[in-house]
């Protein structure tokens, strides 16, 4: 099934919240001030693909990306029209022996004519010992003459991660959590913290709000550890 993002974990009954020890999550953000891009098509409106990105430089970073202040970084190719499910990575870079990366697990076309692309979506940071982080990013290209330029912005916060809390009722429970819109979750349950078959409880649930939540059958028997987990 892939890779998976742990988001908070919680064990019934009680409701208890464990916090497991770890790296520090991600907190920054990045804005790319100069790059060119190169489309399938030298109409941009009717381009459905990025075939390439050069010269691409950091202008502002801050948080946990202050060190990449005019760096090079590597932006990966992908389509958008029909968009890529996810892009991995969508962009790299390596400096001072830490690799920053992000992952995009989703794209949304916002804006296309012939002079004016937009492009957004949800994604995953990772950063050298630090904990994977969720994160937005958003990428804008137009015309200059025969070529395209772009700039975009990547912002990462572990406010995005949720925090699951549970409301028991008659036989079910109910789960809820923080989200960001458009990114995907699922509700996971296992009978012991450290095990390594966690069972989906729920499928993928795409956050519409800044809210999302599952309703479940109560177990019966010994108590369960519950998570949110992130596909990507």
């Amino acid at each position: 099934m892939g890779l998976w993002a742990i988001a908070a974990s919680l064990m019934l009954p009680a409701p208890l919240l464990f916090a497991q020890a770890g790296p520090p999550p991600i907190n920054g953000q990045i804005g790319i001030a100069s790059g060119l891009v190169t489309f399938n098509t030298a109409s941009l409106g009717q381009a459905h693909s990025i075939v390439s990105f050069t010269n691409v430089t950091v202008g502002v970073a801050d948080g946990s990306y202050s060190g990449l202040s005019n760096a090079v970084i590597a932006w990966t190719p992908f389509s958008f029209n029909p968009p890529a499910a996810t892009v991995k990575p969508l962009w790299t870079c390596a400096t001072n022996g830490v690799t920053y990366s992000f992952d995009a697990t989703s794209v949304t076309n916002v804006f296309q004519n012939s002079g004016y692309l937009n492009l957004s979506g949800t994604g995953v940071a990772h950063i050298t010992g630090q904990a994977d982080t969720l994160g937005t990013w958003s990428l804008a290209a137009e015309s200059l003459g025969s070529k395209f330029t772009f700039s975009a912005s990547i912002q990462v916060s572990n406010s995005f991660n949720p925090v699951l809390t549970c409301s028991p009722g008659s036989g079910t429970l109910g789960f809820n959590w923080n989200s960001l819109e458009g990114q995907a979750y699922v509700l996971q349950g296992a009978s012991n913290l450290t095990s390594a078959s966690w069972l989906n409880l729920s499928g993928p649930l795409v956050a519409t709000n800044q809210t999302t939540g599952a309703n479940i059958e109560a177990p019966t028997g010994p108590a369960w550890f519950y998570r949110v987990a992130v596909p990507y």
